[in-house]
């Protein structure tokens, strides 16, 4: 069976915590043979750690290489519909961290995109199958009760200047991070 030359785009926390483990932990089915985050202790700590070959800076010259067969892209929010458009530009069948993108405008372009040229573009919705989130679904949809509160957390720094507080309420805040950035030094 032939490998896939995966690439990895931001190297913040789901990438470190989720998809960098995971896809090392198959071997037999990817290589992971690049990574692009704009931090270059980062990038180099984690290219070290799981034997990917090539950093890049920018997600740009990361789809500009020859190096990759599929992207996961990890990168923040706002900037995934450029990031898809530019796989797509090239044939590059991608996994995108939710959400695709900041609009739907964009989401249902580029899925029609994906379509039209017949290059796999995914979004990854984790909880879709969490057996918790499903029975929450299920008993909101049966009138079991009111929801009276839930919380969302985010780790992209930037999401924040993209949402009107007046409508979701000035209580919400915006965890900054950049990822588990720390935890390549140990």
């Amino acid at each position: 069976m032939t490998t896939l030359r995966v690439g990895v785009i931001g190297g913040g926390l789901i990438a470190q915590v989720v998809h960098l483990p995971e896809v090392a932990g198959l071997p037999e089915r990817f290589e992971l043979s690049a990574i692009a985050e704009p931090n270059r202790e980062l990038g180099r700590a984690l290219a070290a750690k799981y034997g990917i070959a090539t950093t890049h800076e920018t997600w740009q010259s990361l789809i500009d290489s020859s190096e990759v067969d599929a992207v996961i892209v990890c990168a923040p929010n706002a900037l995934h519909a450029q990031i898809l458009d530019a796989a797509l530009d090239r044939g590059i069948p991608s996994l995108v961290e939710k959400p695709v993108c900041l609009t739907s405008a964009d989401a249902a372009r580029l899925f029609e995109r994906s379509r039209r040229e017949g290059t796999h573009m995914q979004v990854g919705y984790m909880k879709k199958f969490d057996a918790a989130f499903a029975r929450l679904l299920d008993d909101v949809a049966s009138g079991g009760g009111a929801l009276h509160h839930a919380t969302a957390v985010t780790y992209d720094p930037g999401l924040g200047r993209f949402l009107d507080t007046s409508v979701i309420g000035a209580a919400t805040s915006f965890t900054r991070s950049a990822g588990i950035a720390e935890n390549h030094r140990a």
